[in-house]
């Protein structure tokens, strides 16, 4: 795998301008309105969130699940695929790539539990073979290239460099927790998110009083190098990225929560889900049942 985002086939292969336009999107937008197919995705990020919870998986092999499941989803529609059997198997390949392998058996087992408790309670109605099977089927769908870079490093070198005070800090990583129920980890790249993390973070605080000039670069005991910490004014001065970008990615942060807080409930998402499928000219069917070789069919 790339040892850096730039040389990445995150960055080749599965960063895009737009993602409606992209083959499942489109598809399923033919059938009902952007907002719902955004309501769609927030439940299944939340499902893989209270999965990776009940496996202890930390926040990071989480959101490699999530982006797995959206990376699929950019390939295939909703309306003539079984989610429930992707987001598991996502969760599945994620713990691998991430080295942080579980039991398939554990898997299966606790989306099942998880599912069995949800509001409404939903049958989860796959085996170990089918996610095995599902398994290839998603590598193959991705062509073997499952690198994902997230957010989370590049932020937490920027606030080693920043005088904001702990709060400031635990707003962006919950900001970034958030951005993989949107599609900004599809079309930025994740050095741009957490500086829109950082920035949104600071808006709901006062900015602390101005910090020192960067003195020049020292070396500690260890020989490690370090700055001397800046005030967030300075720091974004200094910053050479596309400011209105940072903007952009802010206002669909923004966008997100009000959708979330003015319409997101799972029974209505789940709603939308079934009418979709109802609707489809074809029945999700299980892989078993599908036969290899049929990208749209499960």
């Amino acid at each position: 795998m790339a040892a850096n985002y730039w040389q990445s086939t995150q960055l080749k292969y599965w960063t895009f301008e737009d993602t409606a336009v992209l083959p499942g999107p489109s598809q399923d937008l033919e059938r009902l309105p952007k907002e719902d197919l955004e309501l769609i995705h927030i439940y299944f990020s939340l499902l893989l969130s209270k999965l990776g919870k009940k496996l202890s998986i930390r926040q990071k092999h989480i959101a490699t699940a999530i982006m797995f499941f959206k990376r699929f989803y950019t390939k295939n529609s909703f309306f003539n695929t079984e989610p429930f059997l992707v987001a598991a198997t996502a969760m599945y390949l994620a713990g691998k790539v991430d080295e942080y392998p579980y039991h398939i058996t554990n898997i299966v087992n606790e989306t099942t539990a998880v599912l069995r408790d949800c509001e409404p309670s939903i049958k989860f109605p796959y085996d170990t073979a089918d996610l095995a099977d599902f398994e290839f089927y998603m590598l193959e769908t991705f062509h073997g290239r499952i690198t994902v870079f997230h957010p989370y490093h590049p932020f937490s070198k920027y606030i080693e460099t920043i005088t904001i005070d702990n709060a400031v800090q635990q707003a962006g990583w919950h900001i970034i927790n958030d951005s993989f129920k949107t599609d900004v980890n599809l079309v930025h790249a994740p050095h741009m998110v957490a500086i829109a993390a950082i920035y949104m973070s600071l808006s709901l605080q006062p900015e602390p009083q101005e910090g020192e000039k960067p003195k020049p670069k020292t070396k500690t005991k260890s020989g490690e190098k370090h700055y001397q910490k800046l005030a967030p004014r300075d720091w974004f001065a200094g910053l050479n990225v596309d400011l209105e970008e940072i903007a952009t990615i802010s206002q669909k942060m923004m966008d997100y929560y009000h959708l979330h807080k003015t319409r997101y409930n799972s029974s209505a998402a789940l709603a939308i889900l079934k009418a979709l499928q109802d609707n489809s000219p074809t029945t999700p069917a299980t892989p078993s049942s599908s036969g290899a070789g049929t990208p749209h069919q499960l």
